[in-house]
């Protein structure tokens, strides 16, 4: 094995530490931005619960007209 380090071991422990340090500063961080996320997610869900029960109750209402108005042509029709 080659004794070529420049670096004593205190400074490869030293740099262990800090690569261990950014790991867990970087999780903490994702977990931060995920906590966060959701929050976001979650104070959005009642306006677009709001709309999405208003479009559920457009697309029901229009499919009874619609159905309303085939029944009434089919019967008119027919005769």
């Amino acid at each position: 094995m080659v004794k070529d380090n420049k670096y004593g071991p205190d400074a490869y422990r030293r740099l262990e530490l800090v690569r261990k340090q950014f790991k867990n500063q970087s999780a903490e961080k994702k977990k931060q931005m995920a906590a966060e996320r959701k929050q976001r997610t979650f104070t959005l869900v009642p306006g677009s619960k709001n709309a999405i029960l208003r479009m559920g109750t457009y697309i029901i209402l229009s499919l009874i007209v619609i159905a309303v108005i085939i029944t009434w042509a089919a019967g008119n029709f027919m005769k």
